[in-house]
Formats: C-alpha cells, sequence, structure tokens
C-alpha cells in the first residue's frame, strides 16, 4: 500500500508542479511597446481597395500588418493579439497578392498582382509612425504617379 501511495503521490506533485509553472508561453509586454494605433483607407484608381494587404515596415524588418475590408479600410495589427505599429519610419507595401500567414485562406489564391511594384515590393511609399493615435490614408494610382 504504501508503494501504491508513494506512486500516486509522485504522480500528483508532476501534475502540480506541470501547471503551478504557467502555460510555458512567453507573454509581450505591450506596455514597452509604444504602440500606436494606426488606420485608414486605401483607394487605388480611386476605389477602395478591398482585400489588400498593407504592411508599414520599420528599418529593421519587423512590421505591422492589415488587411482591408470591403471599403478599403485597414488597422494594423502588432501580432495576432495587439493592434498597433511601433513609432518611427517605416516603407509602406501594399499589395493584393499573397498572404498573412500560413492559416490564411487566400495564401494560395492565383492571379496576377494588380498594384504597382512602386507600392509593394519597390515600394517609395513612407510613413513617420508618431503620436498615439493616427489615420493614414492611401490614394494609389495605377501610373505610381498622382
Amino acid at each position: 500500500m504504501l508503494r501504491v501511495l508513494s506512486g500516486f503521490s509522485l504522480a500528483v506533485a508532476v501534475c502540480i508542479a506541470a501547471v503551478g509553472c504557467g502555460s510555458g508561453t512567453p507573454r509581450m509586454d505591450y506596455s514597452k511597446a509604444g504602440l500606436v494605433d494606426v488606420s485608414g483607407t486605401v483607394r487605388f484608381d480611386g476605389e477602395p481597395l478591398a482585400a489588400a494587404i498593407v504592411v508599414f515596415e520599420a528599418p529593421d524588418e519587423t512590421y505591422s500588418f492589415a488587411r482591408t475590408d470591403a471599403t478599403g479600410r485597414y488597422r494594423l495589427l502588432f501580432d495576432s493579439v495587439m493592434p498597433g505599429v511601433t513609432k518611427g519610419p517605416k516603407t509602406v507595401r501594399i499589395r493584393t497578392l499573397g498572404s498573412l500567414g500560413e492559416d490564411d485562406p487566400d495564401a494560395k489564391r492565383g492571379g496576377s498582382e494588380i498594384i504597382p511594384s512602386c507600392y509593394n515590393a519597390k515600394s517609395t511609399l513612407t510613413v513617420e509612425v508618431t503620436g498615439n493615435s493616427t489615420t493614414t490614408d492611401f490614394d494609389l494610382h495605377r501610373d505610381c504617379g498622382g
């Protein structure tokens, strides 16, 4: 009986230790990231651009991202949990093809990119993120001009 109880006690101790030590997943302290809430509208040749991917990329290649809704509106996400983007200079990349990750249902859609490379791969769009909240709209043109 003592031996059975010792084995049971060991099993209980292991379970308590496993549960008591937390989930093992590191948690981000967002208050230290200095995130700015950025949203806006993307238009292409005067029309709202739906289902576009908007990326604000920092010089160190970290980025925040969004997908536009049916009216061309977006709100940047720092990660899958928290909206926002870090302060500082950003290169903005906007495209209609591609994905936001492996779980994106549109990751394998085909077709040709309709947005010129001056707005994505060779983007000339830049912004300086400052303050606590900002609206940044983009009016893109097929000829990369205004």
